[in-house]
């Protein structure tokens, strides 16, 4: 385990089966969206930082015979038992409030003596110590990590007096506050850059008097689904992946392959500088219809899911200008008004994105112009956003120094009054 040894006077290595009065399975009985009845608490309510949110609830009748045994009280802990491997273990204490709920089967209710702080093990439990132990003993079943009870039983953790628990709780907490409100001005900053980068594409893309108004289909050469074909890991003739294509970018850094033996079967559907992808189908609509110019010479074939379109050599657009066009104003809420979603998966036909309008102006020279003022800005904008990014990525590491100080005892003045920190 890594944490101090020997621990400091007063503490001790001690397991939770030793300081716990019970574990307890979730309800497995069918849960409704519609809000009548008793919320029921799931894997998803429980963040990855130890809070309980409250969106997205499903709910039981009032009455219901899992309810006896599934509801919660004040300072029950919560640990979520399957999970991605990333997300299992992760654990929260339930407050009470602001309503009385129970929870699912994939958590698992512990209720604690009075030797240990339920938001103390928690923290623990979310540490670098939990996160460790996590990993020694998870087990991976369908796709998905389990941590179960009895293993649960057996985490072993550093227990200070219940008098210290409390004091270095209130100290994580304090500490965590300052991160949050850091973290959410850089949030507020990130979702203005979004507002920024927004108005600068409509503007950019905005009709003017002068300018030409055409259907996709009448500006392509061709517009073609890519290739139906079962890509590998292995070696071979490099395809782009569903999410290469985001709005204003194609990733072509991750990719799979297809056997080159068979090469000559994919000549339609290699791609080249300059063409525009579109996403076809996805999970998310707002993924859906958005395009991006492929900007390498490297060849590269694509797959089903997304769609090529091709200008002529004398396009009266250029691909640059027509990125930008197709993923604001009046464009993008063409092709976001066509998305249906069939079977869980948003899509967009070939024909939608031929019927699309777009506006341009008439003179390659104005569109270089507009496309130049729009990468300045973005590059501009990105440039932020890194830093932004950066910053966030930091306090999650403030965080976890916050949890290994306080795990190795010195975050708090210990009881001689020797400040460790």
């Amino acid at each position: 385990m890594s944490c101090l040894e020997p621990l400091p006077a007063g503490w001790q290595f001690i397991t939770v089966e030793e300081i716990a009065t019970e574990f307890r399975y979730g309800t497995s009985a069918k849960t409704s969206a519609e809000n009548k009845g008793v919320p029921v608490l799931r894997m998803g309510n429980i963040s990855s930082l130890g809070e309980i949110n409250f969106d997205d609830l499903k709910y039981l009748p009032v009455g219901h015979p899992d309810l006896a045994e599934t509801m919660l009280q004040e300072g029950d802990l919560l640990f979520n038992r399957t999970n991605s491997f990333e997300l299992v273990g992760k654990s929260a204490v339930y407050s009470g409030l602001p309503t009385p709920c129970s929870f699912a089967s994939y958590l698992i209710r512990v209720r604690l003596g009075p030797r240990c702080s339920p938001k103390y093990l928690a923290f623990a439990l979310n540490s670098h110590i939990g996160r460790t132990w996590i990993k020694g003993v998870v087990s991976q079943q369908v796709g998905q990590a389990n941590v179960n009870g009895t293993k649960l039983r057996s985490f072993r953790f550093p227990l200070p007096p219940i008098d210290e628990q409390r004091r270095i709780v209130g100290e994580i907490e304090k500490q965590f506050t300052r991160i949050d409100a850091a973290v959410s001005g850089l949030c507020t900053v990130e979702a203005k850059l979004r507002r920024f980068c927004a108005k600068v594409l409509e503007r950019a893309a905005a009709g003017k008097p002068g300018w030409a108004t055409r259907k996709l289909g009448d500006l392509a050469s061709e517009i073609r689904n890519g290739i139906a074909a079962k890509p590998t890991e292995a070696e071979g003739l490099p395809i782009l992946r569903i999410s290469s294509v985001r709005p204003m970018k194609v990733n072509y850094d991750q990719v799979r392959f297809l056997p080159k033996s068979t090469k000559h079967e994919y000549e339609r559907y290699l791609l080249r500088a300059g063409d525009l992808l579109f996403t076809r189908y996805n999970g998310n609509p707002e993924f859906v219809g958005v395009a991006g110019v492929l900007r390498t010479e490297e060849q590269l074939v694509y797959p089903d899911k997304l769609i090529r379109l091709r200008l002529p050599d004398d396009s009266p657009v250029s691909p640059d200008f027509l990125e930008i066009a197709v993923n604001s104003g009046q464009s993008r809420k063409f092709l976001r008004s066509r998305v249906r979603t069939t079977a869980g998966q948003a899509g967009i036909s070939g024909a939608d994105i031929k019927a699309c309008p777009v506006a341009f102006p008439p003179s390659h020279t104005q569109q270089a112009e507009l496309v130049q003022e729009v990468q300045r800005a973005l590059t501009q904008a990105n440039a932020t956003a890194a830093t932004v990014a950066t910053n966030i990525r930091r306090a999650e590491r403030l965080r976890s120094g916050i949890l290994k100080l306080a795990f190795e005892g010195h975050l708090v003045v210990q009881e001689k009054g020797v400040i460790h920190a």
